[in-house]
């Protein structure tokens, strides 16, 4: 609609004329969103959780601040590993959640001497890859953080 008052000429649309267009633009956006989120997931493995469908499993029974790391069951039976770490002197956790596949991948295909565990600010877990197996992450020599708790995470499905 067009109005004019003798000094300026306004145009006035009803809105409603771009709701199509709107709603149209709204479902491409997703559509992008969903197929990025699949290709992330691709990408790296990772695969958004939805906590109220899984099962929690504590795999050790108390904090270790060195050593070697023995789990109650083999981290194969787990989709991921929630790790939960502090420094030494516990003034602050973090977690970490590593899935069965990058385990495997690190300790199977890497095969390397040293591999990260567990990286944070100032804290820092390594295993020896060589000699690791699913129910013991041997540790290397210079670890600087202790492990809180390691819980295998199994999706229900």
């Amino acid at each position: 609609m067009e109005i004019q008052d003798g000094s300026a000429k306004f145009v006035v649309k009803d809105i409603r004329e771009n709701e199509q267009e709107i709603q149209k633009n709204k479902t491409d956006i997703s559509e992008v969103q969903a197929e990025q989120q699949r290709l992330s997931q691709a990408l790296t493995g990772y695969v958004p959780l939805d906590w109220s469908n899984i099962t929690k499993t504590p795999l050790i029974k108390y904090v270790i601040k060195e050593g070697d790391i023995t789990l109650e069951q083999p981290y194969t039976n787990f989709d991921y590993l929630l790790i939960c770490s502090s420094n030494d002197d516990t003034s602050y956790r973090s977690i970490q959640l590593l899935s069965k596949f990058e385990l495997d991948f690190m300790l199977n295909e890497l095969q390397h001497s040293k591999i990260l565990l567990v990286s944070g600010a100032s804290n820092y877990w390594w295993i020896n890859g060589k000699t690791s197996t699913s129910t013991v992450l041997k540790g290397a020599d210079d670890n600087n953080a202790s492990i809180v708790q390691i819980y295998g995470i199994k999706i229900n499905n």
